[in-house]
């Protein structure tokens, strides 16, 4: 699968009408975006499936990834139609940010160390971040950069959760299904706090949400 076919998939699916898909067990972890692939949310107390920022000032996270669900993986044949709107290549990158404080927290950055690879596939694209403003923007395709997939949130909201995902085209040099860990780093605070976020099938990060 090509660098382009990948960048049109993701293009094509942005344009696509908002749906909304059945709950997974007792969480909500997939949910309408602004495309017709499901967004995916999890609850911010999830440390069995992806990593746990310990408090961070007032800054908490958890954060997790798997690779684009193959169709007998997913749910419903519902599902599994969104599903493959998506490229196999694809790895869905899931984030909760969790402000603990009495007032918004400013330029919350998310850097993912994601390999560079050795073709020019890699785009990334945040998909849903619960109504809170990013950068990149909202289905905005973007290359990323030598140092990986970097997101800023402008405002993180008081007392509350916001969960990011994120679409990343996988490493020309990573075959789908492998289990590799990629570090994030999340700032605030000042010197930012990197942890390691596991790339997991579907099936195992549903089981671990739900």
């Amino acid at each position: 699968m090509t660098h382009d076919h990948d960048s049109s998939a993701l293009s094509e699916a942005c344009a696509a009408p908002a749906v909304r898909t059945p709950m997974l067990g007792r969480r909500r972890v997939l949910q309408a975006a602004a495309w017709s692939v499901p967004a995916v949310t999890v609850a911010s107390a999830a440390p069995a499936f992806a990593t746990s920022g310990e408090a961070l000032q007032a800054l908490s996270f958890t954060s997790g990834a798997f690779w684009r669900p193959l169709s007998a993986e997913a749910n419903s044949f519902g599902e599994g139609f969104y599903w493959s709107l998506v490229p196999e290549t694809t790895i869905m990158w899931i984030t909760a940010l969790t402000n603990n404080g009495a007032s918004a927290l400013s330029n919350v950055q998310l850097a993912l160390s994601v390999p560079l690879g050795t073709a020019a596939k890699r785009d990334f694209m945040v998909l849903d971040a619960g109504g809170t403003t990013t950068v990149p923007a909202l289905n905005a395709l973007t290359n990323r950069s030598a140092s990986g997939v970097g997101i800023t949130v402008p405002q993180l909201p008081a007392n509350s959760t916001t969960t990011l995902t994120v679409a990343i085209a996988a490493p020309s040099d990573l075959s789908r299904g492998t289990a590799a860990a990629w570090p994030l780093t999340v700032t605030p605070p000042a010197a930012g706090t990197t942890t390691s976020v596991p790339i997991t099938t579907y099936t195992a990060f549903r089981n671990s949400v739900g």
